[in-house]
């Protein structure tokens, strides 16, 4: 199966540790802050909405490169997952250059926010800073080994954004095809 061949992949493997113990770190630490935040009010309603929509955002985020990269990284089409043979500057990496790891940045203050607690926020916002650590500091030295037209392609491009054009963009490439 498709999981089986990816989890045999080390580097694969690595990363997904990394996401899940971000993303389950979240509500550790935000106990672990809130008992020290004891006087604490009620959740909040609004903080918690705000949270599921980074949550939502993140997942949509994270569909449209993983789908992107699919279609266009590959010289021939695939049913498996793997990582791109070339370079992905269309879609929504036409105006960014990391939108699935923003998306699983925003998920990890998604998870703290949706506590709905001052304590929640800030192990959401800490995930996310840690997330825009490794994108900026792993899987960008990453890519640029991979590949050296990397920087020539991309480098006009932020590493992410949240302009409404790049999603469009993205799901425009989407329902288009090549």
């Amino acid at each position: 199966m498709v999981v089986n061949e990816l989890m045999k992949n080390k580097d694969f493997r690595t990363k997904m540790l990394f996401w899940f113990f971000l993303w389950g770190g979240v509500p550790f630490l935000a106990s672990s802050i809130e008992y020290g935040v004891k006087n604490e009010k009620k959740p909040l309603v609004l903080m918690r909405l705000v949270g599921l929509k980074f949550i939502l955002l993140g997942i949509l985020l994270n569909a449209i490169g993983g789908k992107t990269l699919k279609q266009y990284g590959h010289f021939d089409v695939s049913e498996r997952i793997e990582a791109p043979e070339k370079v992905v500057d269309k879609g929504i990496y036409s105006c960014m250059r990391h939108p699935a790891q923003f998306g699983s940045g925003l998920i990890g203050l998604g998870i703290g926010m949706l506590m709905g607690r001052l304590s929640g926020l800030l192990a959401g916002i800490l995930a996310f800073m840690m997330s825009l650590i490794f994108m900026l500091n792993v899987e960008e030295p990453e890519t640029m080994k991979r590949f050296p037209d990397y920087c020539q392609k991309m480098g006009d491009k932020p590493a992410f954004t949240l302009r409404p054009t790049c999603f469009i963009e993205g799901i425009r490439a989407l329902t288009h095809g090549k």
